[in-house]
């Protein structure tokens, strides 16, 4: 199963198989991506532990670098959700980072339709379906 994940999404990477995010839900022609500073906060990333948001529950532990930096390409293809009406309803789950030390040092909010936030809002969206079905795959 890993193998096809990583075939599967190198695939996606190299053929460059981008689906820009809906115009209207988005953020418009020019989509801002996600930060520098939050990317090179995500690639310190050297565990990732994977929570339900109802109950806290851990359903998955992943230490292994080619998954965590899979993870963290996806997160960082990311773009700024901007002038959109956004619901109340709570995420899904939690991604705890957690560095050389162990230590959780950043914690983001993933919901099933593809937002993130690093605050608990939603901030940005995952605009590539194939990179959003890899990673719903990984949470689940």
């Amino acid at each position: 199963m890993k193998k096809l994940f990583i075939i599967l999404y190198a695939s996606i990477i190299l053929v460059g198989c981008i689906n820009v995010p809906d115009k209207e839900n988005k953020g418009g022609d020019d989509l801002i991506p996600i930060s520098k500073e939050k990317i090179e906060k995500l690639s310190q990333a050297t565990k990732i532990v994977i929570r339900t948001s109802s109950c806290q529950t851990i359903i998955k532990t992943i230490s292994n670098d080619l998954e965590i930096s899979i993870i963290v390409q996806i997160l960082s293809n990311s773009v700024e959700v901007r002038d959109e009406v956004v619901t109340a309803e709570g995420n899904d789950w939690y991604i705890d980072l957690f560095d050389v030390d162990d230590n959780i040092f950043l914690t983001i909010s993933i919901w099933k339709s593809g937002y993130i936030g690093f605050q608990n809002d939603k901030e940005y969206g995952i605009g590539n379906l194939d990179e959003l079905n890899i990673l719903l795959e990984i949470l689940d």
